[in-house]
């Protein structure tokens, strides 16, 4: 057990000394022993004392990739700097704000780390860089309590107050500890750095994969959760598989009925409570199955007091204010003394939580102040009210905790619009979704008025009484069924016991007719911007199914982005410049219905990094000259908004960058300049009349890794009289087909793919035969209507004859299940080519005609291009037949 309060870094070298072949750091791919790790922090901070970083600098790190990023928090802290982490799931005006309030003086990114060297001791390191650093005094670490939109706190704690509270979550050097969040939360950093001074070993687990196949394959015996964390664990068809692993709980409150499902697939639960000012406070023993709603005893060294509103101590059993005294405490909050010195007052820390103890056991209550906890990040509504606040028509916002068992809090609003304001709600989440991310309220319920105490401030008592979603549902769908004639034909007494959610009601016992049904259905949609389908409600038993579909669309999980590489650095031929003028340009005598159809011919232009640089210049306040109206700067909002969810809905993190080349004039390809002799061409053919297919370009683009893929887009001229060039789509298919296999460029891919949508999936499957690819991927494809048989004729026999080449293409055929014209294209296909016909699905949602988009939408976009477009040629013997079915994923 670690008693002394030695920097990190010498604490490292200590671990390197009495285990220099011990794992220090392992995942899937990599393995670093404790002398490695010493090696590779000296060199690395050597590279950073090169570029100036010092005791006396100040570093943001942005980097999602684990290892890395811890790494150069170790070698910062090697030189004594100070580190913070800048989140790269932020967005850019986040991160500058974060970075002016904590001074930054350096920023470093996955560009600085230098790589794993081969560097085998400090006199290999002294060499190559020529001299030894000194070791350092203590250095600082900066961790932001909850997201970096608006102003949260800043928590200063010393590498040694790390060190000082290590041994108090790592029990053992023998752990093989594992934690599913990210290093770039302060949870997951932190826990990180007390594993490595432990000297125990830190396991990296991919958690977008099957994280318990690599948990047992790297040997993990202990995997810290939050309490969302382990809801999707039970989930997993393999949690059982989890017996030998101990499950440590943190983040919000676990409460009994999840322990006890935890229980039944480990042996070993401990559930918790710390704080990042002081660390962890106290557990559950692991053996303790009575522990109940406690989070146990407070941990050897911590001191622990419930105070009144005087901070007078109070005897067992009552309730107060926690208060913490322990080694290695935090040392202030930044910038905020006022507040440091109410909340550490004569060595003692008061949390702000609500708690009791009995028989030794601490209990939780609650909070004292307006601050709650959402899924292990601290809310605190003022923050979330000044950005909300913002919004146009808005006269008073209030940001009140809606209790779940599975988040700890979900933040929610009560908004008041001015009078004669459009409510429009839906701008209005999208708006927050935009400014404050996985922070932003899940509901927003239009009131009246927000309840008040004497003094004017509001009272969130009250507030949090008023708005429980479910009654409000209860009572609007009430309003709708009973009405002045009661058409429903339901007792009034029923529909009270409905509405006080003491009832359900079937349908089958209403009599709804499609007047009243119509009615019901446009104040869903108007009240809570639920669209409810006349098929999904004929597929709802009772009146609570739909309680619950309204209330489960409406508290959806706000979007959130992965994209590590957002600051990227763009050569000048990409002509941003002029690409910002065009932007400004389209406000001038523009509409606003003109603007935003602009908006969709630009959208079918430009690449990811176009669009991410133009998203970075909007927030700097750089895009929209000052003068810009409202409507104008909301759809500006709203564009961005819905094109970046799209974007990074996919398994890449990393931006993904292309540039952009037209070869004819209806003919547009996107590289990233290296050698195609690795890579594959996709060769995609769009609808006619439409510039992209079925979605913005940079969508597409996002989903495919830009070093094993190139795309061409093929798009429909403009018109017939091109001196040079592509032929006119519309009438000369074959000339098109013609013209793909005479371009040279093409011979020089390692493969060819094609990918056509609605009409161009005919084209699509003529060109991947006279092109010898090996996958053609045709969505929604359909012939002409009746009437064009003749021409029907000549494009079936133009496929035959291109199908009777012997090329060996593989292909797949999508249709939605919801469309017979389509599915009739594929039955047709697949007989003449032995094709594979894939009937598109989707869970409680109607798939249509446009079935890129609709995959998209519900965020499946990725999923859908990796078994199909994207699948590996050499496992087809394991490919699904006949039946994709695509899980609804949250808006």
């Amino acid at each position: 057990m670690v008693t002394d309060e030695l920097p990190i870094f010498e604490r490292l070298l200590e671990n390197s000394k009495k285990n220099p072949d011990k794992d220090a750091l392992v995942s899937a791919s990599k393995s670093i022993s404790y002398q490695q790790l010493v090696n590779y922090v000296e060199a690395q901070a050597h590279c950073f004392s090169e570029i100036g970083i010092s005791a006396d600098s100040i570093v943001g790190i942005c980097c999602a990739d684990e290892i890395p990023h811890l790494l150069m928090v170790l070698s910062v802290c090697r030189l004594g700097a100070t580190s913070f982490t800048v989140p790269s799931y932020e967005p850019i005006s986040a991160q500058k704000s974060l970075a002016e309030r904590c001074g930054l003086t350096h920023y470093l990114d996955m560009s600085n780390f230098m790589g794993y060297s081969n560097l085998k001791n400090d006199s290999e390191v002294y060499h190559q860089f020529g001299r030894k650093l000194d070791l350092s005094s203590t250095s600082l670490i900066y961790f932001s309590t909850s997201g970096t939109t608006g102003k949260s706190k800043i928590v200063m704690h010393a590498d040694t107050d790390i060190v000082a509270q290590s041994h108090r979550h790592i029990q053992s050097s023998d752990e093989r500890f594992a934690c599913l969040a990210a290093v770039e939360h302060n949870f997951s950093k932190r826990h990180r750095l007390y594993c490595l001074v432990q000297g125990a070993t830190n396991v990296f687990l991919n958690a977008d994969s099957d994280f318990i196949e690599e948990a047992m394959q790297l040997s993990v015996n202990v995997l810290h959760l939050s309490v969302f964390q382990a809801q999707q664990l039970l989930a997993h068809p393999r949690s059982n598989e989890l017996q030998d692993i101990r499950i440590k709980l943190g983040g919000s409150h676990a409460n009994n009925a999840l322990r006890k499902q935890l229980r039944s697939i480990s042996n070993g639960l401990q559930a918790g409570y710390g704080t990042t000012e002081t660390g962890a406070i106290a557990f559950t023993d692991k053996d303790d199955t009575d522990s109940k709603e406690s989070v146990g005893q407070a941990l050897p060294g911590i001191k622990v007091q419930i105070v009144d509103d005087n901070r007078e101590p109070l005897p067992e059993g009552k309730r107060g204010e926690i208060a913490i005294a322990a080694k290695g405490m935090f040392r202030g909050y930044l910038g905020e003394a006022d507040l440091t010195q109410n909340r550490l007052d004569q060595g003692w820390f008061y949390t702000g939580d609500l708690g009791y103890v009995k028989k030794n056991k601490i209990y939780l209550s609650g909070r004292t102040d307006d601050m709650f906890v959402f899924s292990s990040i601290n809310i605190y509504p003022q923050e979330l009210e000044s950005v909300l606040n913002e919004f146009p028509g808005i006269k008073e916002i209030s940001v009140i905790p809606k209790a779940s068992g599975m988040h700890g809090n979900i933040p929610i609003a009560l908004v008041v619009f001015k009078p004669h304001v459009s409510t429009n709600i839906k701008k209005l989440k999208r708006f927050s979704d935009f400014r404050l991310g996985i922070r932003s309220p899940k509901e927003f319920v239009l009131v009246k008025e927000i309840p008040k105490n004497r003094s004017g401030k509001v009272s969130r008592i009250n507030a949090i009484s008023i708005s429980n979603k479910s009654d409000l549902v209860r009572s609007e769908i009430a309003d709708v069924l009973m009405g002045d004639k009661n058409n429903a034909g339901v007792k009034k007494r029923e529909m009270r016991l409905f509405t006080s959610g003491k009832r359900d009601i079937k349908f089958s016992h209403m009599t709804m007719d499609s007047l009243l049904t119509l009615s019901l259905l446009v104040k869903i949609e108007t009240k809570f911007n639920v669209v409810v389908s006349p098929k999904l409600l004929s597929s709802l038993a009772t009146l609570n199914a739909l309680v619950a579909y309204v209330l489960s669309e409406f508290d959806a999980p706000a979007k959130s982005f992965n994209h590590t590489q957002s600051r990227c650095q763009l050569d000048a031929d990409f002509g941003l410049t002029k690409l910002f003028r065009l932007f400004q340009r389209l406000l001038n005598g523009s509409s606003i219905v003109q603007f935003n159809q602009a908006l969709v011919r630009l959208e079918a232009k430009l690449t990811p990094q176009e669009i991410e640089k133009l998203f970075e210049a909007y927030n700097q306040d750089q895009l929209l000259p000052k003068n810009t109206s409202e409507n104008f700067r909301l759809a500006v909002d709203s564009w961005f908004y819905e094109i970046r969810s799209s974007m990074f809905n996919t398994g890449l993190s990393a931006l993904q960058v292309f540039r952009f080349k037209r070869i004819a004039p209806a003919v547009k390809f996107y590289s990233n300049g290296e050698n195609p002799d690795s890579k594959t061409l996709i060769v995609g053919f769009c609808p006619l009349g439409i510039q992209m297919l079925d979605l913005p370009t940079p969508v597409i683009l996002q989903h495919l890794d830009a070093d094993q893929y190139d795309l061409m887009l093929v798009v429909e001229a403009k018109g017939e009289d091109y001196e040079s060039g592509l032929p006119y789509v519309g009438k000369n298919e074959i000339e098109i087909i013609d013209w793909l296999s005479s371009y040279p460029d093409l011979k020089k891919y390692k493969s060819i793919r094609t990918l056509g949508s609605s009409a161009g999936a005919y084209l699509a499957i003529l060109a991947a035969y006279r092109l010898q690819a090996d996958v053609c991927l045709s969505i929604g494809g359909r012939f002409h209507k009746e009437v064009y048989l003749v021409k029907v004729i000549k494009r079936l026999a133009s496929l035959n004859r291109a199908i009777q080449s012997q090329a060996n293409v593989d292909l797949i055929l999508c249709h939605s299940s919801d469309n017979s014209r389509d599915k009739r294209f594929s039955r047709l296909m697949s007989w003449l080519s032995s094709g594979r016909v894939f009937t598109v699905e989707m869970e409680e949602g109607v798939c249509t005609h446009s079935l890129l988009n609709d995959v998209s939408e519900y965020k499946m976009l990725a999923e859908f291009f990796r078994r199909t477009l994207l699948i590996d040629v050499q496992a087809s013997e394991n490919r699904e037949k006949d039946t994709m079915l695509l899980s609804k994923t949250p808006k």
